[in-house]
């Protein structure tokens, strides 16, 4: 903690503290029916650990549409000290959500000098209802080790700046590149280099034109590997199909839907209620009607930021960090089927953190008795947050409590329905888990996993006719799914229509070569068939 006098650690300790006592009970909690299968559960390449071909794997596979090899081995070194055991998958997740707690506290500190200041922004950082998500939510692994590189590359660019050595420069190029390739989110970094520049490092007060090129052209080699990780992670998105193409949702609709994201993320600072694990796009619900408002109120703050940069550049830098970071995730690039997400604002609510705690200051310069209006103020943010945080993190603690909490607080949302029928399922509750399937498909009647899953339920429950028709939707809505045309000939089979079976099982086969189920059900089927022929 170079540059952190003694007492400025007191601030620091409390703050682990408080953390570590609201999110203790995480080590009781489970995994979640949503992501956590691809990177844990069913992930044979993670789970058997850190090795040399598994290392390999990492750092050449797109699964789960991403390339972030770090966050792959991350995983890895969790399997190979804890197993599956997940209450120590979640401490690893907290432990590294108090690293970025600590770091961000450091690293305000170094910059500002002022204590109470980065104090507030780090309390709130690590106690915030809308960082729930990525803090439990083992899948969002991601975000945590992202952010802890980020954080370690501010850091290294404050040395840099102070002692403009290369070492240093290496230092944070270093950083960053591994921030990226934990999760690439963090590619709006030069951005910021920028206007910490600004404020709090006033490498901007000559204002000359030498001044302003030098800074520009320091952060090129930060901005090319930017462009190079949006390109990838463009990539790898479109090639899992997670990317949605321009024409389902129009251009028009994506910016409305930006525009609610910004000011949806302000307002759930302020009122973190009904916060849920994933809120449905709104599509064309969204018009010029209802997001005046908010557009209004995003231009005025953004003009006021403008305009009082000199005076309270902690209000123009905050402001930018915040619209800045969530530009990448913001909607017009479309990935998947939510509009907005918790975890996006991991980072990005620093920026209106940061915003908050040196304008509270200076609100009061002129009242009387400052000092207890601060710490009234500070004791009511920590109390309301750690009220709301605690009621957060209760519904993680298992799929179905964060899924019917999910239900109850969005509309239309297909996804957590046919998540939840997939958890009553594996419960053998198959009544339950058949009215969330065909919840699913009364909302989006074309998504062929809740056909699919529903086609397996139903037949495990005998009733084979409408299994096969389910299956056969699924195939109809992604016809390059090979675990439908698998179930369809499950379903055949049982009915007895052993060529049909088998030309399915064939065509799962075309697909995904390497499908074993597929293999071998086929090689049961051909039996069958020359068996009844021999009779």
């Amino acid at each position: 903690m170079a540059g952190i006098k003694y007492e400025t650690i007191i601030p620091c300790l409390l703050i682990v503290f408080l953390t570590i006592a609201l999110y203790y009970r995480v080590v009781h909690y489970g995994f979640i029916h949503y992501d956590d299968d691809i990177y844990l559960t069913e992930n044979l390449k993670v789970q058997a650990g850190v090795t040399y071909d598994n290392i390999v794997w990492a750092f050449s596979t797109l699964h789960a549409n991403f390339w972030h090899p770090l966050t792959w081995i991350s995983h890895m070194i969790d399997f190979s000290i804890f197993g599956l055991s997940p209450g120590f998958h979640h401490l690893s997740n907290l432990f590294f959500h108090i690293l970025n707690t600590v770091f961000l506290y450091v690293v305000l500190v170094a910059m500002t000098t002022k204590v109470w200041q980065s104090a507030f922004v780090a309390s709130l950082f690590a106690i915030h209802p809308l960082h729930t998500e990525s803090v439990v939510w083992l899948s969002e692994r991601k975000d945590l080790l992202s952010s802890f590189f980020l954080l370690l590359s501010l850091s290294a660019y404050h040395k840099y700046t102070k002692m403009q050595s290369l070492k240093h420069y290496v230092t944070v190029f270093i950083w960053y590149l591994s921030g990226l390739m934990a999760k690439s989110m963090i590619v709006t970094l030069p951005i910021l280099l920028l206007l910490i520049d600004y404020w709090p490092l006033g490498r901007f007060e000559n204002c000359d034109k030498k001044t302003i090129t030098r800074l520009f052209v320091e952060k090129i080699p930060f901005f090319l590997l930017s462009l190079i990780f949006g390109i990838l992670s463009f990539v790898a998105q479109k090639s899992g199909g997670s990317l949605t193409e321009f024409g389902a949702i129009p251009p028009v609709q994506r910016i409305y839907n930006a525009i609610n994201a910004y000011f949806f993320y302000i307002e759930k600072m302020f009122l973190p209620f009904d916060l849920a694990i994933l809120y449905p796009h709104p599509l064309d619900s969204l018009n010029l009607g209802v997001i005046v408002l908010p557009l209004f109120f995003l231009a005025f703050v953004t003009v006021i930021s403008l305009i009082g940069a000199a005076k309270h550049p902690w209000f123009f830098v905050g402001w930018f960090w915040y619209a800045i970071t969530l530009l990448p995730v913001i909607g017009i690039i479309q990935v998947g089927p939510h509009g907005m997400a918790d975890r996006y604002s991991y980072i990005s609510l620093i920026g209106l953190f940061i915003m908050l705690g040196w304008s509270i200051p200076e609100l009061l310069q002129t009242v009387r008795y400052k000092k207890a209006f601060i710490t009234s103020i500070t004791v009511f943010f920590i109390l309301y947050c750690s009220a709301n945080t605690s009621k957060q993190i209760h519904y993680w603690r298992d799929s179905i409590t964060l899924f019917e909490h999910t239900l109850k607080v969005t509309k239309d949302n297909y996804l957590i329905h046919n998540n939840l029928g997939g958890v009553y399922a594996e419960m053998n509750l198959t009544d339950k888990a058949i009215h969330h399937f065909q919840s699913s498909l009364k909302i989006k009647y074309n998504y062929s996993d809740a056909h699919y899953n529903l086609g397996l339920v139903l037949n495990d429950a005998g009733v084979i006719d409408s299994s096969a028709h389910h299956y056969r939707e699924a195939i109809k809505f992604d016809p390059a799914d090979a675990k439908s045309y698998n179930g369809l000939g499950v379903a055949l089979a049982k009915s007895g229509n052993l060529k049909e079976a088998i030309n399915n099982f064939t065509e799962a086969l075309k697909i995904d070569s390497a499908f074993e189920g597929a293999k071998h059900n086929l090689t049961r089927a051909l039996e069958e068939r020359k068996n009844n022929k021999s009779k």
